[in-house]
């Protein structure tokens, strides 16, 4: 009995450690994959997906809210869905599709075969369309309590949206439209009560805001108005920058940018005699704002009282404008967007 029980606890000390990463997670595989659904709604809430691949086949009428960020989305032979697609760390692929619509922010787009179709597109490289008609596609407009934490956790800013900057492999005057937000359907999309996946905290800056994508006018469009103003945060006044952008009433915010700041950027673009105020923001991660107005006047163009809106909204952080009267202020807006351009290191 004795050998019995030494032989018993030399087979317990033999067995071998299970540690807390050889322990797998079981995963449903239909959650990541929707296929064949006609007359449904589908709903994936935060921390569903983490991160993974998502796919779409196949479908008819269908509402698909996903409401996560994803590494790769795909979308393949749907016909007259309705999708909204959380922040997407890589390429989201919408192919051999018709009259849907879908609110998307992802890295890059690629479209193929794709025909009779609105967008509402948050992109952070430039979209690319092949084999596609008649898709109408205007700036990311959306929000929803966990959207902002979501972006970061797929690696986007909602400062870089290079929406209007598309690249259309077939060349054709029938691709695509870009279409001002005001012209587009009422309501978009609708989503699902609030209630549902989150609600906001009580005085968060982000509650009254129509979208955490600023609605920008997009760089492949004319600016509308003579006179342009630039404004710079620090990345850490996120939630000031995104209510600053939304105070501009009588002009338009055309393009924004989130970057690092080096040192011998911030001389190029700001001169020597900016040189104490840049050096607030040198090696920190700054926003860039350029706003267009038909006046050049603070007053009467609405920017003086954007300005003072946004003072007590910055809790201390600094932040530096330049007003269109400022001889400065184009070179400025030239210089820092040009250098915030992807690809190249500020």
């Amino acid at each position: 009995m004795g050998c019995a029980s030494s032989k018993e606890e030399t087979k317990k000390a033999e067995e071998p450690k299970q540690y807390s990463w050889d322990k797998k997670v079981k995963t449903n595989t239909e959650d990541f994959k929707v296929t064949k659904q006609k007359d449904a709604t589908i709903v994936r809430k935060p921390g569903s997906l983490n991160g993974k691949q998502f796919v779409v086949e196949d479908c008819e009428n269908c509402d698909i809210f996903v409401f996560d960020h994803t590494d790769t989305v795909s979308i393949d032979g749907c016909k007259n869905c309705r999708f909204f697609i959380g922040p997407v760390n890589g390429s989201f692929f919408l192919r051999e599709s018709t009259a849907c619509r879908v609110v998307v922010a992802c890295q890059q787009l690629r479209t193929r075969d794709l025909t009779d179709t609105d967008m509402m597109l948050f992109c952070f490289t430039k979209p690319s369309l092949e084999t596609t008609k008649d898709l109408r596609i205007s700036c990311f407009q959306y929000n929803f309590t966990e959207l902002l934490g979501l972006f970061g956790s797929a690696k986007l800013s909602p400062f870089n949206n290079d929406w209007s900057s598309v690249f259309d492999f077939n060349n054709s005057s029938e691709s695509y439209r870009l279409i001002s937000n005001n012209d587009i359907p009422k309501p978009f999309l609708n989503l699902p009560p609030e209630g549902s996946f989150g609600t906001y905290t009580e005085g968060s800056l982000l509650k009254d805001v129509p979208s955490i994508v600023p609605l920008t006018y997009g760089i492949n469009r004319t600016r509308p108005h003579p006179h342009s103003a630039f404004a710079l945060f620090k990345a850490t006044s996120t939630e000031a920058a995104l209510w600053f952008c939304h105070s501009i009433q009588k002009g338009v915010v055309y393009q924004t940018k989130e970057v690092k700041l080096e040192k011998r950027n911030a001389i190029e673009i700001f001169g020597a005699e900016h040189r104490a105020a840049s050096n607030e923001f040198v090696g920190q991660s700054v926003i860039g704002i350029e706003i267009n107005t038909a006046e050049s006047d603070p007053e009467t163009s609405g920017l003086a009282e954007a300005l003072e809106n946004i003072k007590d909204k910055l809790n201390g952080e600094p932040f530096v404008y330049f007003l269109p009267s400022d001889g400065q202020t184009s070179s400025v807006i030239k210089q820092f967007f040009y250098v915030a351009e992807p690809g190249l290191t500020m």
